[in-house]
């Protein structure tokens, strides 16, 4: 009675305390390293005045690109799920409560800079930044909260907000107020808000932006040496560990170290930015990283796409999901791929015969081909039915496709029971070439027969140079069947081009259309119904290159923008009850 080997999972139970001690090592040192750095730097020439070392710089920003902008956006938003009564309530709490903002610009960019000061350990510092246009307007407004300016005597601009350990420190300079609880930074001058924000605020309404360039290479460094001597020792297989649990996590691990490597060597800047469109009632979230020229983070990045997705005639937005990929590999995901494909040739290997060892060795040997051709190219969707359930849809371009096919028959056929399985069915369904094998499963969730209308069927395998996956009921190969011939209808077509090297669509109407949960909460499925009533349902995900970096863009329909004003609206009236 022979198993289909369970690849070990890992925990993470004891990763977070690990990183807080790795990240206060770093930071001990950097500060150890900073303040070396400026005695050096004060020793090599006593002639230098403390402002010849220029203004510090913040390592990261949060930016709202104006008050009157949110405020539109915010009213927008309410209008759309019908209760522009909020948009009210806003406009009286900022006559009422807040002097309806007076002495702000509420044109301009506010927000808060980030700079880490010379404390051992460095110690990230917000300092919030306020565009004024009427000093004394803008000191009444601030009187009104509970932290009360004070004018610190002999200071001309300089207060005090509060005392005690509630105490905030503010100093005008030029049109901005700066405010934050560390007085000692405000002895230097503050670096203007817009020649670090004025890109942002110019193409996203809200941002928060990590400023690597800003940050000293030296820190960087001492930073990055302590992490990976820390991270290398995790690395290490533990004693209770298989060898297969281990070759996983070795090779999640070390791929998730060289890209930090990677980004703190190489990167200038990550920006998450949020684009709202008040005319379509439309949002996007953007996640922005550029990279320094001609490094190895801009080519990694710049080189992701490049080749057409061999599965272009099965691309559809109108599915409940559909996923693409048409990645170029760079030799750090080459090297983490290889290692899961390492786990899986251990795990078969220890709970197979070693009769079938030869034709695990084959299914590697077709994955790792299929690695080194640096390209990965596959598709997954749910494909909905007439009866409300769906079935998942899965294909995988694969060198050597034929080998691993019957290799994989030759595996299947020495696993005659499983705890997962009930049966297996060789040579189940063929189509165009095509030979699929069924696995029918025995102990299936309350969600999977919700999805699929029942306890699903495994259908897996290969031809015409794809590993073919299909999950669900009996219609699975009905659509299987239409997908492959799809695909070699379009596989003649150019393969000139390029395709975005992931792109994911979401619909959430279909979703709502499948048999509602036991446990569903009552009021979350009428906002999301009442929200997607007139459409606008869609979540469109695209990563793509750009010049010296990579642009991750996430697009939300208006009733996306709709379900949140509902959401909102909703939380605050049960906040009044």
């Amino acid at each position: 009675m022979k198993r289909l080997p369970v690849l070990p999972t890992q925990t993470s139970r004891e990763f977070v305390p690990r990183l807080r001690r790795i990240i206060t090592i770093c930071l001990i040192m950097s500060s150890l390293a900073l303040i070396s750095a400026r005695i050096s730097n004060a020793q090599s020439s006593e002639e230098l005045d403390e402002e010849d070392y220029g203004p510090r710089l913040p390592f990261a920003m949060v930016t709202i690109r104006s008050l009157d902008q949110s405020l539109v956006n915010i009213g927008e938003m309410f209008e759309a799920s019908g209760r522009p009564d909020m948009t009210e309530m806003i406009e009286e709490f900022l006559t009422d409560r807040a002097g309806n903002l007076d002495g702000i610009d509420r044109t301009r960019p506010v927000g808060v800079m980030f700079f880490l000061d010379d404390s051992l350990p460095p110690r990230p510092t917000p300092v919030a930044y306020i565009p004024i246009d009427d000093l004394d307007a803008f000191v009444k407004t601030a009187s009104l909260g509970p932290l009360k300016p004070e004018q610190v005597e002999g200071e001309e601009g300089r207060f005090k907000l509060g005392g005690g350990r509630r105490s905030l420190n503010m100093v005008i300079q030029d049109d901005y107020a700066f405010a934050t609880p560390n007085e000692y930074l405000l002895e230097e001058e503050m670096p203007h808000p817009l020649d670090h924000v004025s890109g942002l605020a110019s193409r996203y309404d809200a941002s928060i932006s990590l400023q690597l360039r800003n940050i000293s290479p030296i820190i960087r460094n001492v930073f990055l040496a302590t992490f990976q001597t820390s991270a290398q020792a995790e690395l290490q297989q533990r004693d209770d560990e298989t060898a297969a649990a281990h070759k996983i996590r070795k090779a999640n691990g070390q791929s998730g170290l060289e890209f930090l490597t990677q980004l703190l060597r190489d990167g200038e800047q990550v920006t998450l930015g949020l684009q709202a469109n008040p005319e379509e009632q439309t949002a996007a979230l953007e996640l922005l990283f550029d990279a320094t020229p001609d490094s190895e983070f801009a080519k990694f990045m710049t080189n992701i796409g490049g080749r057409k997705s061999s599965f272009e005639g099965l691309y559809s937005e109108l599915h409940p999901l559909t996923l693409s990929i048409s990645w170029m590999l760079d030799r750090r995901e080459r090297e983490a791929m290889n290692g899961l494909v390492d786990a899986m040739d251990i795990g078969f290997k220890e709970n197979l015969p070693e009769t079938v060892h030869s034709s695990i060795e084959r299914l590697s040997q077709s994955l790792r081909a299929t690695i080194e051709q640096e390209h990965l190219n596959a598709i997954f969707q749910f494909v909905p039915l007439e009866d409300r359930k769906f079935v998942l849809l899965g294909a995988l371009k694969l060198v050597g496709s034929n080998s691993f096919g019957e290799a994989l028959r030759e595996v299947l056929s020495e696993v005659t029971s499983n705890d997962a399985i009930d049966s297996i069915e060789l040579d189940a369904h063929e189509h165009q070439s095509v030979v699929l094998h069924r696995l029918q499963g025995s102990d299936s969730s309350d969600q999977d027969r919700r999805i699929y209308g029942g306890d699903p069927s495994v259908y897996l395998g290969t031809g015409n140079g794809v590993l073919w996956f299909g999950l669900g009921g009996d219609e699975v190969t009905y659509e299987l069947d239409f997908a492959i011939d799809q695909f070699l209808a379009s596989s003649t077509a150019t393969i000139d081009g390029s395709t975005a090297p992931f792109q994911l669509v979401f619909r959430m109407l279909p979703w709502l259309d499948l048999p509602t949960p036991e446990n569903a909460d009552p009021l979350q499925r009428e906002l999301t119904d009442e929200a997607m009533s007139d459409g606008g349902d869609a979540v469109r995900i695209e990563i793509r290159p750009t010049e010296n970096g990579a642009r991750a863009r996430m697009q939300f329909e208006n009733g996306f923008v709709r379900l949140l004003g509902l959401f909102l609206a909703t939380k605050y009236d049960e906040s009044q009850l």
